[in-house]
């Protein structure tokens, strides 16, 4: 066995480094007044400028609401999420706004509905 056998992936290295509020804003292009307004507002969880390292669910929630207020901006905000519960740590990837009901839907049920359908 070589010492390089045991050598962590790097993708496993990635889970293990804690994300900066900063290092989720500028994924996303957002300064960051943004996450502070969205705390100030009762929308995020936590206060940014009080957290230096976030927890998994915290980044994931950070990285829903940015992604949200990225496309609808921070006026909208507030009416796209009505129907879900805080704290908001839900995937990007899983979940699709559908505009006629003004609600998100899961993907995988979406997609469920739209095969039956057929």
């Amino acid at each position: 066995m070589t010492v390089e056998s045991v050598r962590v992936p790097a993708a496993q290295l990635a889970l293990l480094q804690p994300y900066r509020v900063d290092h989720v804003l500028e994924r996303h292009g957002q300064a960051r007044y943004v996450a502070e307004n969205l705390f100030y507002r009762g929308i995020l969880s936590f206060d940014p400028n009080e957290v230096f390292q976030l927890t998994p669910a915290q980044e994931v929630e950070l990285d829903f609401l940015c992604g949200i207020a990225k496309v609808i901006g921070l006026r909208g905000i507030e009416g796209v999420l009505d129907g879900l519960e805080r704290p908001y740590a839900f995937p990007l990837s899983e979940l699709v706004f559908d505009f006629t009901t003004g609600s998100f839907v899961v993907r995988a049920e979406l997609a469920a509905e739209v095969h039956d359908a057929a």
